[in-house]
């Protein structure tokens, strides 16, 4: 099959150096890279002119080169292009868009295995313009398009179900137990070290490398996210040794970040489905089966994350110290009616469960797909 190297097909415009002094309350949003990852993640702006090779608008494609890299195509509106992102002007005529974004998708998740366990993930610009991509008539590329088209929706219905699940657990907590943060309902509040034992996590000294091994998960504010109830598995393991000098966690606990790069990541938790150990960034709450349910804590702080916030810093990094995190207030209905709330919880976590392993196939499907599609000697 015939190829064709990348910068061939377009010119590649890098966007422009902001810095924070830039940044206004008005004017058209900043694209960065974390708003590409994440379309929840706030904009900065820029009230001002700039060349017009920084402008975008929807439908441009743009890929993240440095730090994370990605392929997109722009749909939120006029906006400025920040450093270490390409907007693609294509100049060649033998390449449907989609096509492209399809291909090079695939090209940068092949140089990202191979990049795998670095943490600063970077493409030069001139290895970028080398790199290959087939490139078959265009009938072939428009039914190779439809094809992937039709997976990825497949997959953004399954997304969609899974985030269904978490709104019906967040509404059942609402009903039967009303609005955390005001407490209208007038449920008994008691301070969270009345619940359990409270352990603050660490770090076994780095200078020794012997605490670091495979003995037990080390786990991070980096492996706990809203979009799973659990923590992911972690990257670093302690050893035996380590093991010892670290504070571990036993499962049907819950851990609460309280130390973080931005004050909306204080908060989020996660319930231990196993043993691990935690940094010292993490706050746990081993809970008193006989005063508190985890599957409420885990739910009350889900929808109450604001009452862990407000006890923070509230600086650039949010913190929330040991003492302050035993300290802070929440509801506590009667026990019966806590394992009433859970009884519900597992049943609907059981089925999001099993969404998620058929989400988990239509995911490998595209991923084949993908790899298949663009697959050439």
């Amino acid at each position: 099959m015939k190829t064709i190297e990348l910068g061939e097909i377009a010119t590649y415009q890098n966007g422009y150096a902001f810095k924070p002094s830039d940044w206004s309350d008005n004017g058209l949003p900043i694209i960065r890279i974390q708003n590409l990852n994440d379309e929840k993640k706030d904009f900065n702006y820029y009230d001002g002119d700039l060349e017009k090779k920084y402008f975008v608008q929807d439908g441009d494609v743009l890929i993240a080169w440095s730090a994370s890299l990605g392929i997109y195509v722009w749909n939120r509106g006029d906006a400025w292009l920040n450093q270490h992102i390409f907007k693609v002007i294509f100049k060649s005529d033998e390449v449907i868009k989609l096509y492209f974004v399809y291909a090079v998708q695939e090209i940068l998740k092949n140089i990202e295995n191979k990049l795998h366990g670095s943490t600063m993930k970077h493409i030069t610009k001139k290895k970028f313009l080398k790199l290959k991509m087939p490139l078959p008539c265009l009938e072939e590329q428009k039914r190779i398009v439809a094809k992937l088209n039709r997976a990825q929706r497949i997959n953004k219905i399954d997304v969609e179900m899974r985030d269904q699940y978490d709104g019906l657990i967040q509404s059942l907590f609402l009903e039967m137990f009303g609005d955390p943060m005001t407490n209208y309902t007038e449920w008994e509040e008691v301070k969270i070290k009345k619940l359990g034992e409270i352990v603050l996590g660490n770090t076994p000294p780095k200078k020794d490398p012997e605490n670091y091994g495979d003995e037990i998960e080390w786990v991070k504010t980096s492996n706990i996210d809203k979009s799973s109830i659990y923590p992911s598995e972690a990257e670093e393991y302690l050893s035996k040794k380590g093991k010892e000098l670290g504070r571990v966690i036993p499962e049907g606990s819950l851990i609460v970040c309280c130390i973080a790069g931005s004050l909306s990541s204080i908060g989020k938790c996660a319930i231990t489905d196993r043993d691990i150990a935690i940094n010292q960034q993490i706050n746990a709450i081993v809970p008193d089966s006989e005063v508190v349910d985890v599957n409420y804590l885990y739910t009350f702080l889900l929808v109450g994350q604001e009452l862990i916030q407000d006890a923070s810093t509230k600086s650039m990094k949010g913190m929330v110290s040991k003492t302050r995190f035993k300290e802070i207030e929440l509801m506590l209905p009667p026990l019966e009616l806590q394992k009433e709330f859970s009884q519900i919880f597992e049943k609907i976590v059981d089925e999001k469960r099993k969404l998620i392993m058929e989400s988990g196939k239509s995911q490998e499907l595209y991923s084949s797909l993908l790899q298949q599609s663009f697959a050439y000697e």
